[in-house]
């Protein structure tokens, strides 16, 4: 083919493709198509339903007005609308609920339109800059010191793969099988998926006893650790939880770091749910000791109510992780030499590449509420949760789990059956969600309240349920 005819053929294809290139008035116009079927969404989120029935959401009739089948932006906003469990509903009580600000949305349209590749300060200074600042933030939240370092990542599996790396950084010289690694059965699932997942499945795994209140049992902690030195083996890491997804559980922190300092164990926590209480001054006592950890997890997704896909990695030695994830590549710029701004990229702290520009979610709505709107809500999460408490004791025939630590309450009959039963009377209207779990071998109704929209008629509508049934 000579050059005149690939030109042509060039000029074809470019002809074809041009759809794909909005002006400015072309992509204007489609945001707003978008808006009025969306601010719908957000206006009646709160009261719409937590569990729609599998057939069709309610709230997808309800936007139905605003929306043009014809559309094809409208299409993919009543696709997500169709079925499954609602997050963005106040009535959403059941796992760990992620409510999704708008604030943070809009954050999410900017990262998205720009697309800059925010793993390297050099490709996107501005983006880079709010990660750190982010970081930086919640360093010092947590009081980890002038050495920490973190990084954002997808949630928190993958936070907590970056923070065991680090840790297994730490003791490179070990073998797999000599390692001691100590959690209890209240440890989220994915401490151990992680550690399958970086071969260190093959290594001993101790679970730790938990006491009444389902936190960790210390001197089982440290006579389990002492059993391990005289058998040889390498005391390595402890998992411990500061709000565990069953029952929202924080263990002993302090005394889990004392033992973790006598016998050197890499000392992580895990976060994810509840570690953006320490916001709230009534609730940082029970977090006593975290500021001890050498890594933690926590998920903006959760606490700060970003939308899904915001978890933090944060290790005390950010060197580590460093080391644990960073490999050159002749295509990949070095930042030797470099002013001190394009020195530290996300993308040296992250097993990720190729990532979601995720701190102008949280730096933006940061910006718009303050810290302080964000320490209130989950301060009215706690009362909320306590509010629940006391009301459920006083069904006849109900058993409350335990006066909640943070903002998981549980309950049950006396019964399995009795107890399926209560759960599926709850869900049979579809405004309100609460989640099944299952401790010590008995089946419990679990709620969790953690959403900015959900408040004190999300909690009379619960309890009425309850008290009908």
């Amino acid at each position: 083919m000579d050059q005149d005819a690939l030109r042509k053929q060039i000029a074809e294809l470019r002809s074809r493709s041009a759809p794909l290139e909005w002006s400015g008035e072309t992509f204007r116009q489609q945001c707003e198509s978008a808006l009025g079927p969306l601010a719908a969404f957000v206006e009646m989120a709160a009261g719409g339903p937590a569990f729609p029935e599998q057939s069709a959401n309610p709230l997808s009739s309800q936007i139905s007005s605003h929306l043009d089948p014809e559309n094809p932006i409208h299409r993919l906003i009543a696709s997500q609308l169709q079925l499954g469990t609602e997050h963005g509903s106040g009535g959403f009580l059941g796992f760990i609920p992620c409510g999704g600000l708008p604030a943070a949305a809009l954050a999410d349209l900017v990262t998205s339109v720009t697309n800059r590749y925010a793993s390297f300060t050099h490709a996107a200074p501005g983006a880079a800059a709010a990660e750190c600042e982010v970081i930086e933030w919640l360093c010092r939240l947590f009081g980890l010191g002038p050495d920490a370092w973190g990084v954002l990542t997808s949630g928190g599996t993958m936070a907590t793969l970056n923070c065991l790396l680090a840790a297994r950084e730490s003791v490179d010289h070990v073998p797999v099988e000599k390692l001691a690694i100590y959690m209890t059965d209240q440890a989220h699932h994915c401490a151990a998926r992680t550690l399958k997942t970086m071969g260190l499945h093959r290594s001993v795994r101790r679970i730790v006893g938990t006491d009444a209140l389902y936190r960790m049992d210390v001197p089982e902690l440290r006579r389990l650790v002492q059993e391990d030195v005289r058998l040889g083996m390498h005391p390595f890491l402890v998992v411990a939880s500061a709000g565990t997804t069953n029952t929202g559980a924080i263990d002993p922190l302090d005394e889990i770091a004392r033992v973790a300092r006598e016998h050197k164990l890499w000392f992580h926590v895990d976060a994810a749910y509840g570690g953006f209480f320490m916001l709230c001054e009534e609730a940082r006592p029970a977090f006593r000791g975290i500021e001890h950890a050498d890594s933690i997890v926590v998920d903006p997704h959760k606490g700060l109510s970003m939308p899904m896909g915001t978890g933090v990695s944060l290790v005390r030695d950010g060197e580590l992780l460093r080391k644990a994830v960073q490999e050159d590549a002749d295509y990949l710029p070095h930042t030797q030499g470099a002013p001190p701004r394009l020195q530290r990229s996300p993308g040296d702290y992250s097993f990720e590449l190729t990532r979601h520009n995720r701190a102008p979610r949280i730096r933006l709505s940061l910006d718009i509420f303050g810290e302080e709107t964000f320490a209130a809500a989950l301060s009215e999460k706690l009362l909320l949760a306590n509010y629940l408490y006391r009301e459920l004791n006083q069904v006849p025939g109900l058993t409350v789990l335990r006066d909640p630590q943070l903002t998981v309450v549980a309950f049950r009959r006396d019964t399995e059956p009795q107890t399926q039963q209560l759960w599926q009377s709850i869900l049979r209207d579809g405004q309100i969600f609460v989640s099944p779990t299952r401790t010590r071998g008995e089946f419990w109704i679990r709620t969790c309240v953690l959403s900015f929209r959900t408040h004190i008629e999300h909690m009379e509508a619960l309890v009425e349920r309850v008290r009908a049934f």
